[in-house]
């Protein structure tokens, strides 16, 4: 990496930060690229140079998260193949992929709440709803002879759930969110295998 790409990615970086901060006390639709130049102690040009506007800003912030998940949910795919059948294996498996979760709270709860992009925690669920069908035929979800579909969009929207949670209440680890998911998922399960 050359100094020029690296001094970029560094003003980049403070940019997008910069907006993040702002955004814990201000609305997004009422911040300014005016605020983010000063609080990013720039000016409009340079801010320019990087960014066409504040959605564009909000937008790499976003793209870099859901990037930044991709590879370890890669690596989740890989190892539930090896898992073991008694959901224990995947488990742990799962508390590794929350583990992106966990090192970006402060970005998700920002992101989240009130001030933040409003269509984010749609976006966070078409983004995991896109895993999760990957992950089906791994967990054996097609076998349960019930609507995937609706399963996926019921067991996501718990997740969603659980990471809106976990960002007000940062005492719990990605082990305690995967047992929370599994154990409430392991009877979801065995109530669908009642329904047959």
């Amino acid at each position: 990496m050359n100094k020029y790409t690296n001094k970029n990615d560094k003003t980049e970086k403070n940019i997008m930060n910069t907006t993040l901060t702002l955004m814990q006390s201000y609305e997004f639709s009422n911040i300014t690229m005016n605020q983010i130049a000063e609080n990013a102690k720039l000016n409009r040009v340079t801010l320019y140079r990087h960014f066409d506007d504040k959605w564009d800003i909000l937008e790499r912030i976003e793209k870099d998260f859901f990037q930044a998940a991709e590879a370890p949910h890669q690596k989740m795919i890989e190892q539930l193949k090896n898992a073991s059948e008694d959901y224990q294996d995947a488990r742990s498996v799962l508390a590794e992929f929350l583990e992106i979760f966990a090192n970006n709270l402060d970005i998700l709860e920002v992101l989240m709440n009130d001030n933040g992009d409003s269509r984010f925690t749609s976006k966070l669920l078409n983004f995991l709803l896109k895993r999760e069908k990957l992950s089906h035929p791994v967990l054996g979800i097609n076998d349960l002879g019930v609507n995937q579909e609706m399963l996926s969009y019921y067991e996501i929207s718990g997740l969603v759930g659980i990471i809106k949670f976990w960002t007000k209440h940062r005492q719990y680890k990605a082990k305690d969110m995967a047992d929370f998911f599994f154990a409430v998922r392991t009877n979801e399960v065995k109530g669908i295998k009642q329904l047959k």
